[in-house]
């Protein structure tokens, strides 16, 4: 099997330990600054050479080989360990401690496009992106072990900073509204 990586990264953090993870189990490695949001993840796959992509952040120490065993075609697969579900049980879904998809089945592209003919790509939709694909998307989660390295716990990481909460509730609304499901 061919892969892409495609690694997010601030370059905030020392991507030594990552990539020597990665490069033994992917064929190409395409790094994005992420400067307009991690929607840059998912905008990079119609650069990627090989069929099959992972993904994961620039935080963490990945059994990328267990991520790949688990590629689905059908799906996207996300490494989501079982004691963060409970905050996700609306079908959205992590992507920073690995993920595989198929660039060929394109379906974070159809997930983006649905999205974008309801609401906006705007600074929200591009720093959400992850839950975007995740939340319009065939998933399947599985729970392959993974390290945080020390910069993942840092307050510019993007689940500590201060519009977290507010966005990550916005943007519920936004895919709960593509569904066709009512909040309150």
């Amino acid at each position: 099997m061919s892969v892409t990586a495609i690694i997010v990264s601030r370059m905030d953090a020392n991507l030594g330990e990552v990539l020597w993870a990665i490069q033994k189990h992917c064929d190409e490695i395409i790094i994005v600054k992420g400067e307009g949001g991690v929607m840059e993840r998912w905008e990079a796959a119609r650069r990627a050479k090989y069929p099959v992509i992972y993904t994961q952040d620039d935080d963490a120490i990945v059994d990328v080989g267990g991520v790949l065993a688990a590629y689905d075609r059908a799906a996207i697969t996300c490494n989501m360990p079982a004691d963060r579900r409970g905050e996700y049980q609306d079908g959205i879904a992590l992507v920073g401690w690995g993920c595989t998809y198929s660039r060929d089945a394109a379906l974070p592209l159809r997930a983006l496009l649905r999205y974008t003919e309801k609401w906006p790509c705007d600074w929200r939709a591009r720093r959400e992106a992850d839950r975007i694909v995740t939340g319009l998307s065939e998933v399947r989660l599985i729970d392959i072990p993974f390290t945080h390295l020390p910069i993942a716990h840092h307050k510019c990481r993007m689940g500590r900073q201060i519009e977290h909460g507010d966005s990550l509730r916005e943007i519920r609304r936004r895919i709960y509204a593509v569904r066709g499901v009512e909040t309150k």
